[in-house]
């Protein structure tokens, strides 16, 4: 038996580090439309540029939404704790985007199909795990 590793091109599991998550969105599949495939995509700030001067860091961001096609497998792990009241929920950010291929028999092999986890560093220990092929 031997490990699956991620994919190695131009894939950067750190690319979208400290971006901020605005929303999710679920689009389920809906055979009556003749939609067959589900999707999850979120809104979130991506940061293209990281400024330093003597006043601090400061950042270039842009609006843009990561899509992910094929979704299966969704599960979803985010606590910001128990303040009793005290401490307000804010966005979550991103630590890494962790994209792993997996094998599926019965399918073409050149297709991609991955095993994804959004993983964040706020709050701590929150993830998103799923599986897509894009």
């Amino acid at each position: 038996m031997h490990a699956i590793r991620p994919v190695v091109d131009d894939y950067d599991p750190h690319a979208w580090h400290d971006d901020t998550v605005y929303a999710m969105r679920f689009r389920a599949a809906d055979p009556d439309s003749d939609i067959w495939s589900s999707s999850f995509e979120l809104d979130i700030d991506h940061i293209v540029d990281w400024l330093g001067d003597r006043d601090g860091t400061r950042f270039r961001i842009v609006p843009a939404d990561l899509v992910f096609h094929g979704v299966s497998d969704l599960a979803m792990f985010v606590d910001w704790g128990n303040s009793r009241g005290r401490i307000a929920m804010n966005e979550p950010s991103i630590d890494r985007i962790v994209r792993v291929p997996v094998p599926m028999p019965g399918l073409d092999p050149a297709a991609p199909f991955y095993r994804w986890r959004i993983v964040f560093n706020w709050p701590q220990g929150g993830e998103i795990g799923f599986h897509a092929n894009g």
